[in-house]
């Protein structure tokens, strides 16, 4: 539960960046406009002006669109990670979009922390699993790299590899944290 806190919490700031970002320039463009309708009324509208103000505008809406597609994509990725989390549904999934999703729901528990984040695999390796047992694993294995691994340091390396081994796919998953003893890197074989 303290872990789900800590997500809710990271995605709602996640959240509220590109929103406030979004929010900042359309106040901008307002303002924008507001000048540029003194300029007109006054009958001091000049052509420079006028381009200007058309330059600001256009910029100030693609940063209003980059931030608000941000915002979506945040809030899709949670809403189907929670839905995941919640329910122990079989369905089809694209292993690595799947693992790039539950990471950006994840990141926020790396608290401030500079954690470069490598996923490698088939780009389009389709598997029929539970995503919440998928969830449930990452965000684990994620935690303990954050509170063991990178406890004392600011910054680190995750890397996640995934590949089909015959039937079965394969998931590896390495930080470059502190290590832990060479009896608890055997690896594991987990049935989803």
């Amino acid at each position: 539960m303290a872990s789900l806190g800590n997500v809710v919490a990271g995605i709602a700031h996640e959240i509220n960046t590109p929103l406030g970002v979004a929010i900042t320039a359309l106040t901008y463009n307002q303002e924008c406009l507001h000048n540029i309708n003194e300029k007109l009324q006054e009958k001091q509208l000049r052509q420079t002006d006028l381009e200007r103000f058309n330059a600001e505008q256009e910029e100030g809406y693609r940063l209003i669109l980059r931030n608000l597609d941000r915002a979506q994509m945040l809030i899709s990725n949670f809403k189907q990670v929670a839905v995941d989390q919640s329910s122990e549904v079989e369905r089809d999934i694209n292993v690595k979009d799947y693992i790039a999703d539950v990471f950006s729901s994840l990141l926020p528990l790396s608290k401030g922390k500079e954690i470069g984040l490598t996923i490698t695999g088939d780009e389009d390796m389709l598997v029929n699993t539970y995503p919440g047992a998928i969830y449930q694993i990452m965000t684990n294995l994620f935690n303990n790299s954050m509170i063991h691994g990178f406890e004392a340091h600011p910054q680190g390396k995750v890397e996640v590899s995934t590949s089909m081994a015959g039937e079965h796919w394969l998931l590896i998953y390495r930080d470059d944290g502190v290590g832990m003893p060479k009896a608890g890197l055997k690896p594991c074989l987990i049935r989803l």
